[in-house]
C-alpha cells in the first residue's frame, strides 16, 4: 500500500537515508536518532499487529507517514551541522526543491485519479496513460 503514497524510488531512497544514519552514527544528532528508530520500531510493531486490516482500511497507514519525514529531517539537521557549505549550495537546493515539486505534482495525479479520474488535471497529466482512460 506504500507506493500508492510514494514512488517507490522515492521510499528506497528513505530507507536508505534511515540506514545511512547507523553509518554515520557518531555525526547524526542522538536525539533525532533514538526518535527514528524509535518510530520506525513503533511502524514495524504497527505493521504486525494491524496487517490485516491494512489492505482494507489504507487510511491507517497514514499513522506510519511520519516516518517517510523524519529520516529526511535527520540526514538534513546532520549535512547542515556537519558541512554547512552545503546548505549554501544554489545548485544542490534547485535540484532538492525541484524533485520535491515533481513528488508534489506526481501525489497530486495519483490522488485525483483514485477519486476523480475525470478530472481535468488528471487528463492533462503527462503520467496518465492515455490508451487506457
Amino acid at each position: 500500500m506504500l507506493p500508492v503514497f510514494f514512488q517507490t524510488a522515492t521510499l528506497f531512497f528513505d530507507f536508505a537515508v534511515f540506514l545511512s544514519h547507523f553509518v554515520f552514527y557518531k555525526k547524526v544528532n542522538k536525539y533525532l536518532f533514538f526518535l527514528t528508530n524509535l518510530i520506525f520500531l513503533g511502524g514495524a510493531v504497527f505493521i504486525l499487529l494491524f496487517f490485516r486490516i491494512l489492505d482494507v482500511y489504507d487510511y491507517y497507514l497514514t499513522n506510519l507517514l511520519i516516518f517517510i519525514a523524519l529520516p529526511m529531517i535527520v540526514l538534513v539537521e546532520m549535512l547542515d551541522r556537519n558541512y554547512p557549505y552545503l546548505s549554501k549550495n544554489i545548485i544542490l537546493k534547485s535540484v532538492v526543491s525541484l524533485r520535491l515539486l515533481i513528488l508534489i505534482y506526481i501525489a497530486a495525479v495519483h490522488s485525483r485519479m483514485k477519486y476523480e479520474p475525470r478530472d481535468p488535471f488528471v487528463q492533462k497529466s503527462i503520467l496518465v496513460d492515455k490508451k487506457n482512460q
